[in-house]
């Protein structure tokens, strides 16, 4: 049996989470492009580092050469999105932590500790630069979530 000072310090500790994976959107190709090659048989790098430490949103290379932004009259041949071309998954863990102390009749004190972003997982995707006449195409320039969010409360009630 634990002893009335050792169980206010270590019991009564409550854990929550909260745990969401999606998997990768399409990327959108808003320009009218049209590709020489096959479409199908292009690869998402999304996450990967070229040889200067760039983050990659998209293989470059198989985009060179063929893939050309097309004016008002041309014919398109790539689609808006493809199954292939797909921004990585999204994975996102929330903790919390919390432990309530009873000081006397009527009044208690809350402690909580909450970790957004818990594991501080980045997910890349909104600054992706889709057009190829950019030097920047392909290239991962922003990351869309928040880094790791550490928060302390305490909360009095009587």
């Amino acid at each position: 049996d634990m002893s009335r000072a050792l169980d206010a310090f270590i019991g009564g500790w409550q854990l929550n989470g909260t745990y969401e994976w999606q998997a990768g959107e399409p990327f959108v190709f808003g320009d009218s492009l049209f590709f020489a090659g096959d479409v199908t048989q292009l690869k998402s790098r999304v996450g990967q580092k070229d040889d200067q430490g760039r983050t990659f949103g998209i293989d470059i290379s198989a985009f060179d050469p063929g893939l050309v932004v097309l004016s008002d009259f041309g014919i398109r041949n790539v689609p808006t999105t493809l199954d292939n071309l797909r921004n990585q998954a999204f994975l996102n863990v929330n903790l919390s932590i919390s432990k309530n102390f009873n000081l006397s009749e009527g009044k208690r004190l809350q402690f909580r500790a909450e970790w957004l972003n818990a594991f501080n997982t980045p997910y890349f995707g909104a600054g992706i630069n889709l057009d190829p006449s950019n030097q920047a195409f392909g290239f991962v320039t922003t990351q869309r979530n928040n880094p790791r969010d550490v928060q302390l409360g305490l909360k009095f009630t009587f």
